[in-house]
């Protein structure tokens, strides 16, 4: 073949095999499981999620973007009208006058009494053996 010699940049083109891979083919060894495949509508929600909230999120997590909330005619304005966030604040949300649903009783800057840690919530602790190499002799110590 004879290179050419035109003074026209070469259009790059991804290889054709992954172009028509599927998305999730290139990034992970195995599909989808069947119930992801088959669509939000197809998830069972538990009872708190049933309902007003349960047919927000079905309709975000729409399978072909064109059909989610926000997508449709309308835009955001479809969003913000959807029944979930009847009677909610939108201006004042904006305006960041909004009063927040709760509100914690902090005591001081330092008051940790909203929070609680679970030993089971703790990282595993790794034992350290030191290799005795003096890797860390310049290390300031305590």
């Amino acid at each position: 073949m004879v290179p050419s010699t035109s003074s026209s940049p070469r259009r790059r083109t991804a290889p054709r095999a992954i172009i028509l891979r599927p998305r999730w083919a290139m990034r992970r060894s195995s599909p989808p499981s069947p119930r992801v495949t088959k669509g939000i509508s197809k998830i069972p929600f538990p009872p708190k999620c049933q309902g007003i909230v349960g047919d927000l999120i079905k309709n975000l997590l729409k399978n072909e973007p064109s059909e989610r909330l926000p997508m449709r005619p309308g835009g955001v304005n479809t969003l913000k009208s959807h029944k979930w966030f009847e009677g909610f604040d939108w201006d004042a949300m904006f305006a960041f006058t909004l009063e927040a649903p709760y509100k914690p009783v902090v005591k001081s800057k330092k008051d940790l009494a909203n929070f609680s840690a679970r030993k089971e919530d703790m990282p595993k602790q790794l034992e350290y053996h030191d290799p005795c190499t003096g890797w860390d002799k310049d290390f300031a110590s305590a």
